[in-house]
């Protein structure tokens, strides 16, 4: 009798979300999966571990960034079908195929790598196949359909090269890296308010060969940068300007091409990486030095 071995937990990794519950959740792009972990699951579990997920949806599209809304819904930038889904938590309660409630389309969608609500509720989507960011109004994106989007920005219109990574600041600019050219740009919130080329208020140059594929921002208003190529947690101070110096720099040897970095309720922060591992550090594990090693080691 042959023994058909057990699908990887992950299988490239690339974001972790909790949804209002707890629940961490883990989008697989390879084989276009999402599992969920209830916090039960995780209780207790430190080092290097392998724990079931409780629920495990597959047709996912080729998930590239998983983004939860005000009402629960778990936004999905597709980009294996240059879409963006959105799940309702009842599609989210049991394992089987992920059925979205809502598929967003259209000539302004290609190849979506990240999201991001702004304060109005408006939704801005990163697009490799097109180099825009583009966003839709909360008004918009109550149905399916191919929506026209509010507002159509060229961030690199000079390079040519695509966004990678979206993420707003507490005073609502937003930040986006691209990561061929090793570059973070700032636009203001006045300069969103209409479609073009808009000129940066800050271009953050990173070291040669950093790949900025993640932006996150933690309470204190600092930014977090995910370095793939790099193998690197970079933190710049709240309010940066001119050419600012990180803060801290995280690396190690369990740290190998994190894609992006994510918070959790006790201010842990997690990170998935190219080597089919998802990695938990504790708080007061950074900043003191440059290489912590990670509470937990999920594979």
């Amino acid at each position: 009798m042959s023994v058909v071995p057990a699908a990887p937990t992950f299988d490239d990794p690339i974001d972790v979300v909790f949804d209002p519950s707890g629940m961490m959740w883990v989008g697989n792009y390879r084989s276009s999966t999402l599992v969920g972990f209830r916090p039960a699951d995780l209780r207790g579990v430190s080092g290097s571990a392998t724990v079931e997920p409780s629920v495990t949806l597959t047709g996912l599209h080729g998930p590239n960034q998983l983004l939860f809304d005000e009402k629960g819904a778990l936004w999905v930038a597709s980009y294996d079908d240059d879409s963006i889904r959105a799940y309702p938590p009842s599609a989210l309660s049991s394992s089987g195929t992920a059925k979205a409630s809502i598929v967003i389309r259209g000539s302004h969608i290609a190849e979506p790598t990240d999201l991001a609500f702004d304060g109005r509720g408006s939704l801005w989507v990163a697009n490799q196949g097109t180099g825009d960011v583009v966003s839709f109004a909360a008004q918009q994106l109550e149905a399916s359909g191919r929506p026209r989007p509010r507002t159509v920005l060229h961030p690199f219109p000079n390079e040519e090269e695509p966004p990678e990574a979206l993420a707003f600041d507490g005073q609502g600019r937003l930040w986006v890296s691209d990561y061929n050219l090793d570059v973070v740009l700032r636009f203001g919130p006045g300069q969103l308010e209409r479609s073009g080329t808009p000129s940066p208020s800050l271009r953050l140059r990173l070291p040669d060969l950093s790949g900025p594929i993640g932006l996150t921002f933690d309470t204190r208003d600092r930014l977090w940068v995910a370095e793939a190529t790099g193998s690197a947690l970079a933190v710049f101070p709240s309010g940066a300007h001119g050419q600012p110096s990180p803060e801290f720099t995280v690396t190690g040897d369990a740290l190998q091409m994190p894609h992006t970095i994510v918070f959790g309720r006790d201010a842990s922060v997690w990170v998935p990486c190219y080597d089919n591992t998802v990695l938990r550090y504790g708080a007061a594990d950074l900043g003191g030095t440059q290489h912590p090693k990670p509470t937990l080691i999920l594979s």
